[in-house]
């Protein structure tokens, strides 16, 4: 279940919109924020590349590629339950399900 949510003051050490870093409080590490819309893309990217090296037949190819997707599609999911919990549209067209 979601969170409720809370303001917090971050630190913007950058202003490009799509390639935002911050810095959260009680972190040791900026973070990189990716839109919902950016990571959508990366996890069907991802998806794509794996799909690729499973036709190639490069098992140790396809299994980090399978990990790559795994965990973007992980971060995406988590996104979403959360956008959906609170009431917020999605910026990408159908909701991801654990298949895809």
């Amino acid at each position: 279940m979601a969170e409720s949510p809370r303001r917090v003051e971050v630190e913007l050490l950058t202003a490009a919109t799509n390639h935002a870093v911050i810095q959260l409080p009680g972190r040791a590490f900026p973070g990189s924020v990716v839109p919902g819309d950016s990571l959508s893309n990366l996890v069907a990217l991802a998806r794509e590349v794996r799909d690729g090296a499973r036709r190639v037949g490069d098992a140790e190819l396809a299994d980090d590629a399978a990990e790559l997707h795994d965990l973007l599609r992980e971060r995406l999911l988590h996104y979403q339950s959360t956008l959906l919990a609170l009431g917020r549209q999605l910026p990408y067209g159908r909701p991801v399900d654990e298949a895809d």
